[in-house]
């Protein structure tokens, strides 16, 4: 079969910088064009040269492996040794991802050997199913890293709360909510959004309505649309600081994070810094 050495190039350059990039959007890492088409280029080279060469299909993977620290290297330098082993196992990882994806989609119209589309230029598929390969995987990439952006954002609002309920003293990540502004009897309202915290609440709750401590809340506005609570004043610990609170349980149960906290306690951290 004829390989013509433009297409080898053209394909390894802009999947190689494809996987770069999308390395560096993943690991946060600076970078600049020119690291990456150079990185590229030493990848495109070694592509190039492998098949002038009797190699077996392991040893061209194990030089492949051999090579990612290389290309990460070039591609994100100055970078410190975490991230760069941090970095290239991502590009490692993201290269698998990316030809697993191509050779499902090949697969669906052309029938060929795992060796042949996946180590050596000697097997032929049309261009629309390699190219579907590639949207596919820039779009798992930008879910991947809006999923990311989404922790992310929800790690610097989480505040290690501790409180007690039903005798139990509960140590709980708390989510500070700006738009939770709500107060009753002049206190601030945290909700319990934890499953099994919600469950001991209620116990209290239960009691509290026996002994007729039971706080009733006023109308507030939700996502489903206009709600009412009850509640009970409770004691609880954020940043090692003792508040008064109306605890209540919230309309909507989550498991990544265990109680949503007032705006008041970030008004609190601002103060402090």
């Amino acid at each position: 079969m004829e390989i013509y050495i433009e297409y080898v190039i053209i394909d390894n350059m802009a999947i190689n910088s494809l996987l770069l990039w999308s390395a560096a959007l993943t690991t946060h890492v600076k970078t600049k064009w020119w690291q990456i088409v150079l990185s590229a280029a030493v990848g495109t080279a070694l592509a190039c040269l492998m098949p002038l060469v009797s190699l077996s299909a392991v040893l061209i993977v194990v030089i492949k492996f051999a090579i990612a620290p290389l290309m990460t290297f070039l591609a994100y330098t100055p970078i410190n040794l975490k991230k760069l082993v941090w970095s290239t196992l991502i590009f490692t990882a993201y290269t698998f991802v990316l030809g697993g994806i191509i050779l499902a989609f090949i697969y669906m119209g052309v029938n060929m050997t795992l060796e042949k589309a996946a180590v050596y230029y000697s097997a032929s598929a049309p261009i629309g199913l390699y190219l579907i390969g590639i949207a596919a995987f820039c779009f798992l990439i930008y879910k991947i890293n809006q999923y990311i952006k989404s922790e992310k954002k929800l790690s610097k609002n989480l505040i290690k709360t501790v409180f007690c309920l039903d005798g139990k003293t509960l140590t709980a990540e708390g989510f500070l909510d700006s738009g939770n502004t709500l107060y009753c009897k002049e206190l601030p309202v945290c909700f319990v959004s934890n499953k099994k915290m919600i469950t001991l609440l209620k116990k209290e709750i239960a009691q509290a309505t026996i002994n007729k401590e039971r706080i009733s809340g006023g109308e507030y506005m939700t996502v489903a649309g206009v709600s009412s609570f009850f509640g009970i004043e409770k004691e609880i610990s954020v940043k090692g600081k003792k508040t008064r609170v109306v605890l209540t349980a919230s309309k909507a149960e989550t498991s990544r994070y265990d109680i949503i906290l007032n705006a008041v306690f970030g008004e609190d951290s601002n103060e402090n810094n």
